[in-house]
């Protein structure tokens, strides 16, 4: 019992430590128009320079996504500008 007890707080110690992580997303850009549907999706993975707990990477990934669907859906607004077609983005991040 005691090694059990022993194993389970070196193992919570071990995943609570600072660890060098990666946020990945992908956007899903979906556009209609008469006589037009497209679906493209759009991965990019953002590296954070600093070490973290997973409590602050699973909150700096939240803002990644935010911020990366912000500007997938510039991107799109310009391209599809003035062509009668209608996109939308859907974004989700996952924390590496």
């Amino acid at each position: 019992m005691k090694k059990a007890l022993v194993l389970l707080s070196i193992v919570a110690f071990v995943s609570s430590c600072k660890k060098q992580r990666s946020c990945e997303c992908v956007s899903k850009v979906t556009a209609t128009g008469p006589g037009f549907n497209s679906t493209k999706e759009i991965t990019q993975r953002e590296t954070f320079t600093e070490k973290m707990k997973d409590k602050t990477a699973t909150s700096a990934c939240s803002t990644v996504e935010a911020q990366t669907k912000k500007h997938v859906e510039e991107q799109v607004k310009d391209a599809y500008n003035g062509t009668g077609i209608s996109p939308s983005v859907s974004t989700s991040c996952k924390l590496l």
